[in-house]
């Protein structure tokens, strides 16, 4: 999975300066502290709005494909949504990293989990700052 991501994201970063890649991780890196905070502190929240989330990104993916697809074009107000679905689902992947029985498979899951959340709230947020700068 790392390997795959690692490759995948190569691609992606190649095509940005350094300064948009720079501030894309530390706008990642402080959602995803306020993420882990959150989900730590108020574990209910995230589980209440476990199925809000998914519905969300299955909506959102459907509508991007189709604007691509369709329309031929990608609206930038997309980004911003599946940032802030992928930032929900940072807290509800911690919550649940942090509910579940310790156990090495299920740190390895949550982790992969996790991982995949940073890297495509990062991969969104590197698309807007790309978008703005």
């Amino acid at each position: 999975m790392v390997l795959a991501f690692g490759v995948i994201l190569n691609l992606i970063v190649s095509r940005y300066e350094p300064d948009v890649i720079l501030g894309a991780m530390q706008i990642g890196a402080v959602v995803t502290v306020v993420m882990v905070a959150m989900g730590t502190l108020n574990p209910d929240f995230f589980w209440e709005v476990e199925h809000s989330l998914f519905l969300g990104l299955a909506v959102g993916l459907v509508v991007e494909l189709f604007a691509w697809i369709v329309l031929g074009s990608h609206p930038g107000i997309l980004d911003w949504i599946v940032a802030l679905i992928f930032a929900g689902y940072i807290g509800l992947d911690w919550a649940r990293a942090n509910d579940i029985p310790t156990t090495l498979d299920n740190a390895v899951d949550s982790a992969g989990a996790l991982y995949v959340d940073i890297i495509n709230l990062f991969v969104r947020i590197l698309l807007i700052r790309g978008r703005r700068d």
